[in-house]
Order: C-alpha cells, then sequence, then structure tokens
C-alpha cells in the first residue's frame, strides 16, 4: 500500500490511508537518505496525511480499498447508485420498507444483482425497488488497492508546496512581490495540482447518498 511509512524511528502517524509515502517526498525534495531524522519524518507524516484528506476532499471521494455502509433513499427501477466507486464487492445488500434490516428475507442474494456501469451503480436482476426514505441498504468494497499514479503525483507535489512556504515563512500571507512582479501563494491546491486529479473529482454529489466507511 502506498500509505506504508519508512519511519522506523518511534511510531509513525502516517494515516494507513496516506495517498504517499515519505521517502517519495524525501526524493521530491531532493534530500538524501539521512535527511530521514525522527523530527523529518513526524513533520512529513502530518504533511502528508494532511494533503492527502485536502485532496480527498477536492476530489469528493475516497481514494484507497475500504469498506463503506450506503443508506439511501429509493426512487424506483432497479438501479443503486453508490457514494463511493469504483465498486469491487458487494458484502449485502438490503431493500426492506421497515428501515430495521433484520429481517433476513429482506437481503438480497448475491445471485439478485450485478454491479454495473464501470463499477459505479448496482443493478437489481429480478426485481424492482420501492419507493421510500432510507429503504436500501449496501455494505460494499470500494477503491483502489494501489494509489493512481497521479494522484500519488499530486500528494507529493501538494506536500512540498506546502513544504517549501513553511521553509520561506510565506504561510498565511497572500502574496509575494519582487520589483514589480507580484506571486499569489494563497491557493488552497496549486492549478498543476488540480489538473492531475481532475479526471478522478466526483460531479455528481446533489443526491448523493449518505456513506459511512466501516474500516
Amino acid at each position: 500500500m502506498s500509505g506504508v511509512s519508512t519511519n522506523i524511528i518511534g511510531i509513525s502517524v502516517l494515516d494507513p490511508y496516506a495517498l504517499t509515502t515519505v521517502d517519495n517526498i524525501r526524493v521530491q525534495l531532493g534530500m538524501p537518505g539521512s535527511a530521514l531524522t525522527f523530527d523529518f519524518i513526524k513533520k512529513i507524516e502530518r504533511m502528508i496525511n494532511a494533503a492527502s484528506a485536502h485532496l480527498e476532499e477536492y476530489m469528493h471521494r475516497k481514494i484507497l480499498q475500504r469498506s463503506y455502509t450506503d443508506y439511501q433513499d429509493s426512487r424506483g427501477g432497479n438501479f443503486i447508485l453508490t457514494r463511493e466507486y469504483p465498486i469491487l464487492s458487494v458484502t449485502e445488500l438490503w431493500i426492506d420498507d421497515t428501515r430495521s434490516f433484520s429481517d433476513t428475507n429482506k437481503k438480497l442474494s448475491s445471485t439478485s444483482f450485478s454491479i454495473v456501469d464501470n463499477e459505479t451503480a448496482i443493478q437489481t436482476l429480478d426485481q424492482n425497488l420501492p419507493h421510500g426514505r432510507q429503504v436500501i441498504k449496501v455494505i460494499y468494497q470500494s477503491g483502489w488497492a494501489k494509489v493512481p499514479a497521479n494522484i500519488e503525483r499530486a500528494t507529493d507535489l501538494l506536500v512540498e508546496w506546502w513544504y517549501r512556504f513553511q521553509e520561506r515563512e510565506d504561510i498565511g500571507r497572500s502574496n509575494k512581490s519582487k520589483g514589480d512582479e507580484s506571486t499569489v501563494i494563497s491557493q488552497s491546491i496549486p492549478d498543476a495540482v488540480k489538473e492531475l486529479v481532475d479526471s478522478y473529482k466526483r460531479l455528481d454529489l446533489v443526491d448523493a447518498p449518505r456513506s459511512m466507511a466501516i474500516t
């Protein structure tokens, strides 16, 4: 997993779902292996965690594989759009107008639905969905086993961007000037980073279901 830390001194604070590694950042910053001191590692791990969370918020999605539970309204039909995708597998799918999700007769068998539309939806095969609020419960696995290269690269660049500005004590200033030139430095995410991840950004969140990560 891309989030594995190179920290061998003390306890790592790197999130298990981080989108890059300490060693990637060390290389990005052009630092030798001897730069991996305890303090440097801790600083970079926290920056990686923050950058990973910031990019996932920008993309409106989680990247690395984990389990989720969605509770959804239904408007009929036979398609269910999950909050996270690509859908890798469906552990449980319940259709229960009582919303108790305890009667096993309300749980669909694995042969009565399939994952469709480039792993973005679930289609029921032998029944239409009832109309109702929160009548669907789906437990599923979603995400990538490895961080896509563009997203990993974007995380490297974002951490470097923060690191360089912090070194120059530019954080907290809106711009800097030299002669007649002025450079804005208060962007939330630099344009070069956005370009790398924009193709992964979710644009369909108006009616997105509630989702809860369970691992």
